[in-house]
């Protein structure tokens, strides 16, 4: 597999092979070996170093992990194409509901505003709302209730 490898920058197969009776054709690249990904050769020979060999073959084949990268680009491109209308989608429902919140908001201010102004233009109404007091009565009771501070001995009467 490594002698079928254009370079050491990708592991795209430059020549069909066969490996236990499976034909891989050329163009494919070597993606995973053992569930971990490798994408240059020295790190495609770190990871086959650490497989347990007996004498020159491993005591567990790898697994190995071959794909077309131009299908996988091609199929990364409509994912996110997807994703990316999915979030556009989502994005434009978060600013409907916004708006219509602003809008329910507005009108309740409206309400409110119109009332205050039919209150104020209303003749009838009996009070008017105002800043200032409307009616002024001060009354003071007729008996005062005796407070029994003057005959206490420490209160001091006067200026």
């Amino acid at each position: 597999i490594i002698k079928s490898v254009a370079s050491p920058e990708n592991l795209v197969l430059i020549r069909d092979i066969c490996v236990d009776y499976e034909f891989l054709d050329e163009g494919k690249s070597l993606v995973m070996v053992n569930e971990e990904p490798v994408h240059t050769l020295p790190e495609l020979q770190a990871v086959l170093s650490k497989i347990p060999m007996e004498g020159n073959k491993y005591k567990k084949p790898p697994k190995l992990c071959f794909c077309l990268m131009e299908h996988m680009a091609r199929a990364a491109e409509g994912l996110a194409a997807v994703v990316k209308e999915k979030e556009q989608k989502k994005q434009a429902e978060a600013q409907e509901e916004w708006e219509k919140k602003c809008e329910e908001e507005d009108a309740e201010e409206r309400e409110k505003h119109e009332k205050m102004m039919r209150v104020l233009n209303d003749d009838d109404v009996e009070e008017k709302p105002s800043y200032y007091y409307s009616n002024k009565e001060w009354v003071v009771p007729d008996e005062l209730a005796d407070e029994g501070r003057p005959r206490d001995e420490r209160s001091v009467a006067g200026g």
